[in-house]
């Protein structure tokens, strides 16, 4: 099986039509939901929230939290 080429070479390479290895049929698109509509609905996957805002605050208890 080809190998498909990563999209940042195909730019660069002046290609002038899609390779066939990125279409999709209708009955394909059709089937793939909005992920950050599913995300809102609890029905996607789910993805971590992580915060990092105490990364680099002056307290090193509030630092060492985020790190852990």
């Amino acid at each position: 099986a080809a190998i498909a080429s990563r999209v940042e070479i195909l730019s660069s390479s002046g290609v002038q039509s899609i390779p066939k290895e990125y279409i999709r049929l209708s009955e394909e698109l059709l089937s793939v939901g909005d992920v950050f509509q599913d995300e809102k609905n609890a029905s996607g996957p789910q993805v971590p929230t992580i915060d990092l805002l105490d990364l680099e605050a002056d307290d090193e208890i509030c630092r060492q939290k985020c790190r852990s």
